[in-house]
């Protein structure tokens, strides 16, 4: 079996400036894939994700001129070729057995990538592509959305929630997750306080409860939208607990 070591160490191997993908990469992805595939257990994946981090961290400390983990497996996924899709893979079995690769992923820029793709190659984008990208976004935001806000992307993860609402004819999977994803944010009130979320989330919501194609799709709409409507009254400071509500 190869070492993780030298699989993460041909991974790094990619050029971060050129933006080119070398063979020893491809190889370093491919490798990485079967591992997390050959995962018999969640524990196992878990083991394997911490190994990798460890691996990553060890080469970055001991050559740190070389790319990072998740700066190269961007790198490669920004390319939007044939391999992306499985630098895609390899971020969501880490993503789904680490946070703290969650943490390292969003500090490469992986959220506004995700978010950019979906909206400006929806037509383009391989369907593969378009599925584990939104995958990804969910992973990310499993815990809340500090990693859409930090990148300052909330705004374009709202509009591709809008755009799977819109699309639920054609592609009635994505709308699902997209309605999961926005199930996720729902109780941040940051997303509470956006302006997309009454210019455009809401009336997306209706329009798909309105519009009866998909049943399953409009009851779920129809529960985010109450959700959506109570929660910003529910979250208002208590006028005994607000400062700024008392007689001074």
């Amino acid at each position: 079996m190869v070492a993780v070591g030298d699989i993460v160490r041909r991974i790094c191997s990619v050029s971060s400036q050129a933006q080119t993908i070398c063979v020893a990469c491809l190889k370093g992805i491919h490798e990485l894939n079967g591992l997390f595939l050959a995962a018999r257990s969640y524990q196992e994946a878990e083991g394997l994700a911490h190994e990798v981090l460890q691996a990553a961290a060890s080469l970055q400390a001991a050559q740190p001129r070389m790319p990072p983990l998740f700066g190269a497996l961007v790198t490669v996924m920004s390319s939007c070729e044939p391999p992306s899709v499985l630098a895609l893979h390899c971020l969501i079995f880490l993503a789904s057995a680490s946070p703290l690769a969650q943490e390292q992923m969003a500090a490469h820029g992986i959220v506004p990538l995700l978010a950019g793709q979906l909206l400006g190659a929806a037509d383009t984008l391989e369907p593969a592509l378009r599925l584990g990208s939104l995958q990804l976004l969910q992973l990310l935001t499993a815990g809340g959305p500090r990693h859409i806000i930090h990148d300052g992307s909330l705004g374009a993860v709202l509009r591709v929630i809008v755009a799977c609402m819109q699309d639920h004819r054609q592609q009635p999977g994505m709308c699902g997750m997209g309605l999961r994803l926005l199930q996720e944010l729902a109780y941040s009130r940051k997303v509470l306080e956006h302006k997309a979320l009454t210019s455009q989330i809401l009336p997306a919501l209706e329009a798909l409860i309105s519009d009866g194609s998909t049943p399953d799709l409009a009851s779920s709409a129809a529960r985010l939208h109450k959700l959506l409507n109570c929660l910003p009254k529910l979250m208002k400071p208590s006028p005994i607990l607000d400062p700024s509500s008392r007689n001074t």
